[in-house]
């Protein structure tokens, strides 16, 4: 039952909302969005919430719920409301107002590449076109064609006003879809990126344990929100430097190379693709020279090959990068020196389980900004999308991207 004590008129209420809300504390986004004022997860709430509210009282409770979803109570905050009840219909309202405009739906756009995974992304979307549909009412739905087509809808919804961006596809589907929204510089209005995986790969989301296009969904729709970093970089495309964007994986030289292979040849094979490819990448051997620096740090090596990595995984479930962490404001240099044929094979033994970080020919390093030179100069590889060539530069945005997962 409710507390029969005389109830707060409605701009009281509202008041003690941002007085309470100037008392939290930061913590992960992935907090339950009642937190936001000091709500305990208890059946006990900070604060008595009128039936009735006005238009203008929600444009404030959302204003400021957007501002704090990021923060929980100190102790004095929780203490202060401590004992107070809450119907569940007003704690509902509440919840919604915290969640989008006015208890509206967020303006949510799903990007859908057929073709990725063999046809896996019309199976997948198929399969969850149903639950999408009732779960996100007014969801946009279009599909990508052919190769670049994600970019140009990803341009098109830079200026559309979207809060969400949902990505059903490969690694490639977000890639494309995020260099659309920077290709004309940072978005004035940049959505929260949701990533259904249904490609080959699906590499970035094993950082956080989703492997399913149904973990996948669960984590959008619930609204599990993280901050991760973006990587932009300049690179060498038809004779001009142009600028791109990458959320994964920077493979140079022998990475880059395998993954032409496997996309030309050995694609149907699926993530098995990937090793085949190596084996026989490596029959040509290396032979080059590469400048490295890495936050003022220079290195110069030969016959080698490196990743720039922003999260732990590529190719599936090749755990190239086992330090990274896509929040730490940084990317992690994994350097293959000076190998030959046999060690090669060695390293990429124990890539799947991370335990080529232990050869003594494999050198780690972290930095925010780096740049490659090569000579001859080497083709590169971002998010398992076949780019341009060497010179590299790379400079890590951190927390730039709001991600559902």
């Amino acid at each position: 039952m409710l507390d029969a004590s005389p109830r707060p008129s409605e701009t009281e209420s509202v008041s003690k909302i941002l007085r309470s809300s100037a008392e939290l504390n930061p913590v992960s986004l992935s907090q339950p969005a009642w937190t936001a004022f000091g709500m305990p997860s208890s059946r006990a709430c900070p604060l008595w919430m009128p039936r009735k509210i006005s238009a203008a009282t929600k444009s404030v409770m959302y204003t400021r719920s957007r501002q704090r979803l990021s923060r929980m109570p100190s102790a004095p905050a929780r203490a202060k409301f401590e004992g107070t009840r809450i119907e569940r219909r007003a704690f509902l309202f509440f919840l919604s107002c915290a969640i989008s405009p006015e208890g509206k739906d967020m303006k949510t756009l799903l990007v859908v590449n057929p073709a990725a995974g063999h046809g896996r992304g019309k199976k997948c979307f198929q399969s969850l076109e149903p639950r999408l549909r009732a779960e996100i009412p007014g969801l946009e739905v279009r599909f990508s064609e052919h190769a670049g087509h994600a970019v140009e809808i990803g341009r098109e919804a830079a200026g559309a006003g979207y809060d969400r961006v949902i990505c059903l596809g490969g690694d490639g589907t977000p890639y494309e879809v995020i260099n659309g929204l920077y290709s004309g510089g940072r978005p004035a209005r940049l959505p929260e990126i949701g990533q259904i995986p249904a490609g080959t790969g699906n590499s970035f989301l094993r950082d956080f344990d989703i492997l399913t296009p149904e973990q996948a969904l669960d984590g959008i729709l619930a609204g599990r929100r993280r901050k991760v970093d973006l990587v932009e970089f300049h690179c060498q495309e038809g004779g001009k430097t142009v600028r791109r964007y990458s959320l994964n994986i920077l493979g140079v030289g022998l990475i880059a190379d395998i993954l032409q292979l496997t996309n030309e040849r050995l694609k149907f094979l699926g993530a098995a693709g990937y090793s085949l490819a190596v084996l026989i990448r490596l029959v040509r051997g290396m032979n080059n020279r590469i400048t490295i620096e890495a936050d003022g740090r220079k290195l110069e090596v030969v016959d080698s090959a490196l990743a720039i990595s922003n999260s732990k995984f590529t190719g599936g479930k090749m755990k190239i990068a086992p330090p990274a962490d896509p929040s730490d404001g940084r990317a992690d240099i994994i350097l293959f020196n000076g190998v030959n044929r046999r060690e090669i094979i060695s390293i990429f033994a124990g890539v799947f389980s991370g335990k080529h970080m232990a050869h003594p020919k494999v050198t780690a390093l972290q930095a925010a900004s780096i740049s490659v030179e090569a000579n001859p100069p080497l083709r590169l590889m971002g998010d398992g999308e076949l780019l341009g060539t060497t010179p590299l530069r790379v400079r890590v945005l951190p927390a730039e991207l709001v991600i559902l997962a």
